[in-house]
């Protein structure tokens, strides 16, 4: 495991070194579904972390197509995290080509819908954002799920997006709090269906 992350860690900076070079042989494995994948995700991420914005901007065209069907696999839960933290990058970079995907998969299926409210959590932490203004509307939509999801792990992760938005980004949301916070508070009363007992 140690070595694999070493290994993605290494292949995501030298690929960042010359994009044009190696892109296009990252993203060719990883659409072989290798059994490497999860790995080479790591590598993408590292890639898109370091790669100068302005040649990575060009190439969100190649790069987008390939996460959006990584989400839509049955990857697991390591595979959705990594490609919700690449989106997430992404849409720093390329908001306006990045975001109508997002916003497109908020009502798909559970762990797709779960990856992109990821995504836009992880949006947030972007300084290049500014004040993530342009963020506005894909959150409110993805917020706005609240009281119709009835998944407790959608439901967790938009409570998570939630606090962080309120804690860091409050003007983001504030004029839409008198229609979330209804529907936060139904969730607090004790579901007793909802308590997992271990022996």
């Amino acid at each position: 495991s140690r070595d694999r992350g070493a290994a993605a860690t290494s292949l995501g900076n030298i690929a960042a070194g010359a994009l044009d070079k190696h892109l296009p042989f990252l993203l060719d494995q990883i659409r072989d579904s290798s059994p490497y994948k999860y790995t080479l995700l790591r590598s993408l991420k590292q890639l898109i972390d370091r790669a100068p914005r302005e040649q990575l901007h060009s190439r969100v065209g190649d790069i987008l197509p390939l996460l959006h069907s990584s989400i839509r696999e049955q990857g697991g839960l390591g595979v959705y995290n990594i490609v919700a933290e690449c989106l997430g990058k992404l849409i720093s970079v390329d908001p306006e080509a990045v975001l109508p995907m997002v916003e497109s998969e908020l009502h798909g299926e559970t762990n797709v819908r779960i990856a992109c409210v990821a995504a836009l959590k992880a949006a947030l932490s972007e300084p290049s954002l500014g004040d993530g203004l342009i963020l506005k509307k894909s959150l409110v939509e993805a917020l706005s799920m609240f009281g119709s999801s009835e998944e407790l792990e959608v439901k967790r992760s938009l409570v998570l997006l939630l606090n962080n938005v309120v804690h860091n980004n409050p003007h983001l949301i504030v004029e839409e709090l008198p229609a979330l916070l209804p529907e936060l508070y139904l969730e607090t009363p004790v579901h007793l269906e909802r308590i997992r007992k271990v022996d």
